[in-house]
């Protein structure tokens, strides 16, 4: 549960470039290190961040509501559950630097 067994996996799972495919750009992009996890937009926001708790469990940070265990069999809430995650009209949470009244610069 701390990540810890990142030395165990096989190199062929441990990939260090993806090109993102252009024609799908809606598809939020995951990142991990087997520790702390989270899902970005295309524009940078946060959509989820999480980590793994030695007390806790998994704590998660989200713009969207936990799924709810007793419809984990039902498959068409889950698809219905795993669409909205990856769905354009969420705003998430973060730094919008580029949005109305932001500012940025490079110096």
């Amino acid at each position: 549960m701390d990540g810890r067994d990142h030395r165990r996996r096989s190199r062929a799972l441990s990939i260090t470039s993806v090109r993102l495919d252009p024609r799908r750009p809606y598809k939020p992009l995951d990142i991990g290190n087997g520790i702390v996890s989270g899902y970005l937009t295309a524009g940078g926001r946060w959509l989820e961040l999480g980590i793994a708790h030695r007390r806790h469990g998994r704590v998660v940070v989200s713009d969207t509501p936990s799924f709810i265990p007793a419809a984990t069999h039902d498959q068409q809430a889950v698809r219905a559950y795993r669409a909205a995650l990856a769905s354009t009209g969420r705003a998430g949470f973060g730094l919008d630097a580029l949005g109305p009244g932001g500012r940025a610069s490079l110096q």
